[in-house]
């Protein structure tokens, strides 16, 4: 009862961090997806995960917070009891509190653990499945008895039922409680196949036709297509191809890097002691060898690209499990180390814990801190808010997605928007959804795809919608050279962080345009988003930020050439400089460019406004101070800025005002 006590009290410290921290809204990710699944009943994305929707629905019920909060609550409740549990097991493990209290601490208060403790995803859960699954090893090991084996099964299959991956850790486990004749091992089966029985729900949700819902589960096909992930790629993390096996070691040599940043630097050392001290442990070698193949196996297949900093935090959030286990063997090697030092250092055993947990805590507090957090929540309602009533939005790209489907599901905000996604339209399903959802919206074909039969072109999309009310598109793709082809006949102009698409006979009124959109860029702020670093969803909103600004800018620029009317080179300038002024602190590296732009801006206007010129060399003159060693374009600016004077000279076919620099 003593550990147990203790073991619940550390738990209830960190319970009391994580509400503390706590996300008060939607998050970024997955976030809106699951919060909106869970409380409407619904169905997620492959594999489904049942078990989180079903118990996510619970704590969508609870009668405090609103339900964005209670369900993000549910991470931070899954997480402390992964904490707790896993207190418990290494201390029956060891024999000594102090290796579960370091155990328990520095994973509970790792970075990556605290991330998704506070805000609604997947990999709290995982976590306490985990930790459970390894306390049954645990004591099966001190007794053998029977019901630890029976409920380990039981605990695998609701694993399994959650997410895949648990079973690369329940199966070494399993082995090692493999039972001793035909009829325990058709109890464990039972265990197992009773731990999946929340994949029932699935078939279930899909005969209700819930309005967040992903795939056709209707077919014996469409629920094994979803319960393999085929539409991801099976056993892949992206329908994308991005590397092979030839990023094995790349990949496996993040993973260890980081590993010391996760544990407080001491994790890797603490745990090579346990491995090296305790060769005949047995369950220390099923977890060695569950953590091994995991780690191999997960990399091979893992097919982001670690060239883009968030498809890294995407492959990041699957070693949380694998920290567990290596925090577990972090408690033993403290163990083992107080076992060989002196009798007079062992009451180290009380100190060191306490020290390494309360130093762990206080160095990721402030990143982790989410209590104000309401950037993603005020970035899709300012995407909804200046879109016209019953309008079309066509969405490329998960954080518009998943919050603006949360704002409408379960704030009920701007119900009237259809918003679809760009790449479900290439699922065939989806035409059948939104037959019954938004039977307002045309679907030419089966899918979006000209060269598949009965497909369809995203053109042919756009006009056999373009009658029925406007249509924008949120494209939060940042590689301009991987954005769609549909501008045949529509022109996209930027409408804060959307495009509306004009048809060729409409004509935009760009004085109107400009002002709506500076109002709408204006009421979203996202300067605080510079605290966090490019593995994070607050950074890609950031960067989404910034395309949006310069799309504006860029369009404008466009108009001006094409129509040579002077006020829209004077209106770009001034874009720009209140650009540089209020955000070029936080967005060093887009200085140089933007000053390049601004001179090239202010020189077009030359001709009839003899300061302008003036202006554009004070601008070239920063440009140049700014820009790095080696910018694109700088031994051009600096060239044409020194021999200015000689060139009015030495030109005789044109006034030296005609000159025109040699830069884009």
């Amino acid at each position: 009862m003593r550990v147990r006590g203790v073991a619940f009290g550390l738990a209830l410290v960190y319970f009391s961090l994580y509400v503390y921290t706590l996300c008060p809204t939607v998050g970024g990710g997955d976030s809106g997806e699951l919060i909106a699944v869970s409380s409407t009943l619904g169905i997620a994305h492959p594999p489904g995960y049942p078990l989180y929707t079903l118990l996510g629905k619970l704590f969508a019920t609870l009668p405090i917070g609103s339900i964005a909060w209670r369900v993000n609550l549910f991470s931070a409740v899954a997480q402390a009891g992964a904490a707790f549990f896993l207190c418990l097991a290494v201390t029956e493990w060891s024999g000594a509190l102090s290796a579960g209290a370091l155990a328990s601490g520095l994973f509970a208060f790792s970075p990556l653990v605290w991330r998704y403790a506070v805000t609604a995803e997947v990999f709290a859960l995982n976590s306490f499945l985990a930790a459970l699954l390894l306390y049954l090893r645990v004591c099966y090991s001190k007794g053998r008895a029977r019901k630890f084996f029976l409920f380990s099964a039981f605990v695998a299959g609701l694993g399994v039922s959650h997410q895949h991956l648990l079973i690369f850790f329940s199966l070494p486990l399993l082995w090692g409680m493999r039972p001793r004749n035909l009829r325990e091992g058709a109890a464990g089966l039972g265990a197992f196949l009773l731990g999946l029985t929340p994949y029932l729900y699935l078939p279930w949700a899909a005969s209700r036709s819930p309005v967040i819902a992903w795939g056709d589960l209707s077919t014996i096909k469409g629920f094994l297509i979803h319960f393999l992930r085929r539409e991801y790629g099976t056993f892949q993390l992206s329908p994308v191809t991005n590397s092979g096996p030839l990023e094995l070691p790349r990949r496996l040599t993040e993973f260890g890097l980081e590993l010391f940043n996760q544990t407080l630097y001491v994790g890797p050392g603490l745990a090579a002691t346990a491995v090296l001290a305790r060769k005949k442990d047995r369950v220390l070698i099923e977890t060695l060898f569950a953590v091994g193949s995991y780690l191999f196996i997960f990399h091979l297949l893992s097919n982001l690209d670690l060239n883009t900093e968030l498809d890294r935090g995407v492959q990041a959030r699957f070693w949380i499990q694998p920290n567990l286990w290596i925090c577990a063997w972090a408690g033993l090697g403290l163990h083992q180390l107080l076992l060989w030092s002196p009798p007079q250092f062992r009451l180290a055993g009380l100190v060191v814990p306490l020290v390494l947990v309360w130093w762990q805590g206080l160095t990721h507090f402030r990143e982790e801190n989410r209590r104000e957090q309401w950037a993603f929540r005020d970035y899709a309602i300012t995407v909804l808010a200046p879109l016209p009533e019953n309008s079309l939005l066509i969405v490329r790209g998960d954080l518009a997605w998943n919050t603006a489907r949360y704002l409408q599901t379960v704030e009920h905000y701007r119900p009237d928007i259809h918003l679809v996604h760009w790449n479900l339209l290439r699922a065939p399903w989806l035409k059948e959804q939104l037959r019954k959802h938004l039977p307002t919206v045309v679907i030419p074909g089966t899918v979006l795809d000209p060269l598949q039969a009965g497909g369809y072109s995203f053109q042919t999309l756009l006009e056999s919608n373009q009658d029925r009310g406007p249509i924008f598109i949120c494209d939060e793709n940042p590689k301009t050279t991987d954005n769609p082809r549909f501008e045949l006949g529509f022109t996209r102009w930027p409408w804060g962080y959307t495009e509306v698409l004009l048809a060729d006979h409409q004509k935009m009124n760009v004085s109107v345009w400009l002002e709506q959109n500076e109002k709408i860029l204006r009421a979203f702020d996202p300067r605080w988003l510079d605290n966090f670093n490019g593995t994070e969803w607050e950074q890609v909103l950031s960067v989404f930020f910034i395309k949006s600004h310069l799309q504006v800018i860029e369009r404008l620029m466009l108009e001006a050439e094409t129509s040579k009317q002077p006020k829209w080179y004077r209106e770009t300038a001034r874009l720009i400089e209140e650009f540089l002024e209020k955000y070029g602190p936080f967005y060093p590296d887009l200085r140089p460019q933007m000053q390049k732009n601004l001179g090239l801006t202010w020189w077009k206007l030359g001709k009839i406004d003899p300061e302008a010129k003036g202006r554009a060399i004070a601008a070239w003159q920063e440009f140049l101070r700014d820009a790095p060693p080696g910018y694109p374009e700088a031994d051009k600016v600096a060239l044409f800025l020194e021999n200015r004077s000689h060139w009015k000279v030495r030109d005789q076919k044109a006034p030296a005002d005609d000159l025109t620099p040699p830069i884009n």
